[in-house]
């Protein structure tokens, strides 16, 4: 993102999008300037001398998406945070953590609702909203199981004479590992994009992208053959379709196949064309 001054009072920002955003503009204090943004718009924020939004108008005179959503939402608002998550996962097992999270998302998701039914969003602005606070939630849920390697390296290097897991920790690696413990992911709408426009999103799929419990199986295939390679990616692939009970791929596998053989473009430098990295 770029953003420049162009005269008093006047801030332009430059969002370079793959796809549509839902996000805040935080310019100091507590103040929050929501957004919505799709690749190609162009918007415009007017905003009161106290800092408040007056209105939000495209510069093609075309109505804002989203309007309602973006004057009356409260879905981008921090519902849960690092120190929720350090508490909920203390002295607890997987699938009782996992039950904390969710029991509080759907506190999260009733407020977002209410507010909702209050000024009368559309179907998609619901949807929206809902996405926004779902995807806040489970990528903490997805965070779970680095967090609890992490410590358990962290167990073993401190006993560097020789060490053996305890029977806690062994309950916990199969609990992670077990897929009858992310049900929550069925709750969700998996063929639905509109989760892409959620700002909490990129740091969900890459937490979705590494879990154990979608990555532990590929590793038997592990190795640089195409074959190989062709057989780690069945294998992830059959446990997103485990875990989400279906015979299809959720939007979230999908995306992170993509992430996985994304393969970064070829500077041209040709003497007369310079493509930048």
């Amino acid at each position: 993102m770029k953003s420049e001054f162009l005269r008093d009072g006047v801030v332009a920002f430059d969002f370079c999008l793959y796809h549509p955003l839902y996000d805040e503009i935080v310019p100091s204090g507590n103040r929050r300037i929501p957004f919505y943004v799709e690749p190609g718009d162009t918007l415009i924020i007017r905003l009161g001398k106290n800092g408040d939004v007056e209105s939000y108008t495209r510069k093609d005179g075309q109505p804002v998406k989203y309007e309602n959503l973006l004057h009356h939402d409260i879905s981008n608002r921090m519902f849960y945070t690092q120190k929720d998550f350090s508490a909920d996962k203390r002295q607890c097992l997987f699938p009782e953590f996992v039950a904390r999270v969710r029991q509080k998302m759907q506190v999260a998701l009733d407020s977002v609702n209410s507010v909702a039914d209050r000024h009368a969003f559309s179907d998609e602005e619901r949807n929206m909203a809902r996405c926004n606070v779902q995807m806040q939630f489970a990528l903490w849920i997805f965070e779970y199981a680095p967090m609890r390697d992490a410590e358990l390296l962290a167990y073993a290097n401190r006993h560097e004479g020789g060490w053996q897991t305890r029977p806690e920790q062994e309950q916990e690696t199969a609990a992670i590992q077990d897929l009858a413990n992310y049900g929550f992911v069925r709750d969700m709408r998996l063929d639905d994009s509109t989760y892409l426009a959620s700002r909490f999103f990129p740091a969900f799929i890459q937490s979705y992208e590494h879990t154990q419990v979608l990555n532990y199986d590929q590793y038997l295939y592990a190795a640089d053959t195409q074959t190989d390679i062709a057989r780690m990616d069945s294998a992830y692939i059959a446990k997103d379709l485990a875990m989400t009970h279906r015979d299809h791929p959720s939007l979230f596998m999908n995306m992170a196949m993509a992430r996985r053989h994304y393969k970064k473009p070829t500077p041209v430098d040709d003497g007369s064309m310079i493509q930048k990295e």
